[in-house]
């Protein structure tokens, strides 16, 4: 009995449907990792947010806790903007690979 030239093809990694699914992992990797790093970034906002509470209770000037509180959601803001931006970067990269492999 032979096997028929597409299941070797598949079995031994040359074949498109194991292409796609190497970029399917390599995509799947990036949205892990890129989401680890920009919760490093959004736990840095919750991080600021404590230490404005703290900061509050000691009767600082109000200058200190507003300007702190400002820094906290303009990071935060930019941290789900930059989020969104990788986001639609590596669904569209991915995208334009399957497509370029598939055809």
């Amino acid at each position: 009995m032979t096997a028929r030239p597409d299941t070797i093809t598949f079995m031994t990694g040359g074949g498109p449907v194991m292409k796609v699914l190497g970029l399917v992992w390599h995509f799947g990797v990036h949205i892990v990792v890129g989401t680890v790093l920009f919760t490093f970034i959004g736990t840095a906002a919750v991080i600021l947010h404590l230490f404005v509470q703290w900061i509050e209770t000691l009767q600082t000037p109000l200058i200190i806790p507003y300007v702190l509180k400002t820094l906290e959601y303009v990071v935060f803001a930019l941290d789900v903007l930059a989020y969104l931006w990788f986001l639609f970067r590596i669904v569209w990269q991915f995208m334009l690979e399957v497509r370029d492999e598939t055809r």
